[in-house]
């Protein structure tokens, strides 16, 4: 019995190595650029895992146009499982680096984990899912960096839903923890972050250039639904929803509902952050505290406020906490 087993996974070897080169040769017969050292295949008995010390990606380039990004990871593993057959679970470790085209420069990302992880379902066709997670990832990019103790997500996209606005195309869902974010020149710590985000996609883009898709979903009334927000900082605690869209210059608008506790701690955070000047502290605690009303579930005295994006600038109430910036897609 154990020779039948050890054979049958011998075959199953040859035979997911060989399904490994021919998507190498598929692919680089597409155009892609594709630098791998030689897999070597284990996981026996019951699941087979291609384990490669480096890989290198960069799809075909768009005419003379660079091509759109290119990435490069250590420790990659692609894996197969009698456990899981229906889906392929591809894995990384160390440093990693993304390479973006925009705007006619290069946007170096630099990514390090513990472990990051990733799941791609092959029975929901044409609905495409993946699921992911990362430990101890750290994120390096020129205009931020971002750590955290763990990220996971849940994509979903149907390349075949309709135009229409009013249609769900995709929705993510992305959990966080103790994940802090830090801007050029920032100089107080980042608060930590903990919870959960889902947005819905409103519209399919159509198939078109990024820059030419995103326009058009924009012109057309396409949107992103917010619900729910619920994360937390120390004694901060904030659960929200908003519907967000571009405006004619590529910046985030819309509106949407803050319910916010802890709210004196969040004050001294908007301090610290420059978002308000320490003389209208006093004032804006006072202002909190009247308008708090206790949660009916927990107690816990919560205020309810507008959050709006618009003119550039976002808006916690009548405070403005954060410029926002046009989105680059050329």
């Amino acid at each position: 019995m154990a020779c039948l087993v050890g054979l049958g996974w011998w075959y199953g070897a040859g035979r997911f190595a060989a399904a490994v080169d021919g998507w190498v040769a598929a692919r680089r017969g597409e155009g892609w650029r594709i630098e791998a050292s030689p897999p070597r295949i284990t996981g026996f008995p019951l699941r087979w895992t291609a384990r490669f010390a480096s890989i290198a990606l960069t799809p075909p380039a768009p005419g003379d146009r660079p091509a759109p990004w290119s990435w490069q990871g250590h420790e990659v593993t692609v894996s197969w499982s009698l456990f899981d057959t229906g889906g392929v679970h591809l894995g990384t470790r160390g440093t990693s680096s993304l390479d973006i085209a925009s705007d006619g420069r290069r946007l170096p990302i630099l990514l390090d984990s513990e472990a990051i992880a990733l799941r791609l379902d092959l029975q929901s066709q044409p609905l495409q899912r993946a699921t992911g997670s990362a430990t101890r990832l750290a994120l390096s990019a020129p205009d931020f960096s971002a750590a955290a103790q763990r990220v996971g997500f849940e994509l979903s996209y149907d390349p075949t839903s309709p135009l229409d606005h009013k249609q769900l195309a995709g929705k993510l869902s992305v959990s966080l923890e103790r994940m802090a974010v830090t801007l050029p020149g920032q100089q107080q710590p980042a608060p930590l972050l903990s919870g959960s985000v889902s947005a819905a996609l409103m519209g399919r883009p159509p198939a078109a250039p990024l820059a030419q898709a995103i326009a058009a979903w924009r012109d057309e009334g396409g949107t992103i639904e917010l619900d729910p927000i619920d994360l937390r900082s120390g004694a901060v605690a904030v659960k929200a929803d908003a519907t967000l869209a571009l405006d004619g210059e590529n910046r985030l608008i819309g509106a949407g509902t803050a319910n916010i506790s802890g709210f004196d701690e969040a004050v001294e955070q908007l301090v610290a952050s420059g978002h308000l000047a320490a003389r209208d502290a006093p004032l804006a605690k006072l202002g909190f505290t009247a308008l708090a009303k206790p949660d009916p579930k927990t107690g816990v005295a919560t205020v309810a406020l507008p959050v709006t994006a618009e003119n550039g600038f976002l808006y916690l109430g009548p405070m403005k906490i954060a410029t926002l910036k046009p989105i680059k897609l050329d």
